[in-house]
């Protein structure tokens, strides 16, 4: 009965070994996985702000081309009236 007793505890003992080593593989894959996936995080975030910012440049880039046609538009548009004023007046000095 002792001998028994005796390779029940060495049994109990190298499976009590062999469970923290997993354990333990675990815990510090864990740890590991823990600060990569804050590191991805910050990197996401990080992409994120970019991404936002690039959007907005965007928005305003198309605001800021819309202007310039805008502006374009008006000086034809003054072109023309001047043109009109031009004409107008030449043939009031005719008559």
């Amino acid at each position: 009965m002792r001998e028994d007793l005796e390779m029940y505890y060495k049994l109990l003992k190298t499976a009590m070994v062999e469970l923290i080593n997993k354990d333990y593989a675990d815990f510090v894959n864990l740890s590991t996985n823990l600060g990569l996936r804050s590191c991805v995080s910050e990197v996401i975030e990080d992409i994120d702000g970019h991404l936002s910012r690039q959007e907005d440049l965007q928005k305003k880039k198309v605001c800021v081309l819309r202007l310039i046609q805008v502006v374009r538009s008006v000086e034809k548009i003054e072109k023309i009236l001047h043109t009109q004023n031009a004409k107008e007046s030449s043939s009031l000095e005719s008559s």
